[in-house]
């Protein structure tokens, strides 16, 4: 289902940002925080086709002028770039799928830096996530508007669609 979210859904230069991020069991590296923060705001830094944006320059000659002495960037920083990046568009999207594989431990510092990114940016900030039903996780959405959809939900459109694809 997110895969078919991410196709119907473009981001749009100066208008709608779409950024998203595949967790994948087997890619213990890349299950942190940190690295989808940084996935984030790779995909936000450059309006489509255009240059990096402002934001992100800043910040590379900056760490170019200090030798790149703190190596890849840190929740806290990547956090406040994804801000002022989302800023740069009226409407942004984020799509996380298989939030479940996000490590367990630290699972709380990315819900926290998706709030933030909700309540600071001046653009309107939606959040799609796909996950299997965890009690923390579910507990996190029980304190925002959120639309949920359990697989019983569209069992008739899964039917539907295996039907009308089926080779006969």
């Amino acid at each position: 289902m997110a895969s078919g979210i991410y196709q119907s859904t473009t981001g749009t230069p100066g208008m709608e940002a779409l950024a998203y991020f595949y967790y994948k069991r087997d890619e213990t590296s890349r299950n942190t925080p940190d690295e989808i923060l940084r996935s984030l705001l790779k995909q936000l830094s450059q309006l489509r086709d255009g240059p990096l944006l402002q934001p992100v320059v800043k910040e590379y000659k900056s760490e170019e002028i200090e030798g790149f002495p703190s190596g890849s960037l840190r929740l806290p920083r990547c956090l406040a770039l994804i801000i002022e990046c989302v800023n740069y568009y009226s409407q942004m999207s984020i799509m996380i799928d298989a939030l479940d594989e996000c490590d367990r431990e630290r699972r709380d510092a990315l819900f926290d830096a998706l709030k933030i990114i909700r309540e600071e940016s001046k653009s309107f900030v939606r959040i799609f996530t796909s996950s299997r039903e965890i009690a923390d996780i579910l507990l996190q959405f029980d304190k925002i508007p959120n639309v949920r959809i359990g697989a019983t939900d569209n069992a008739g459109d899964i039917e539907l669609f295996v039907e009308s694809n089926r080779v006969h």
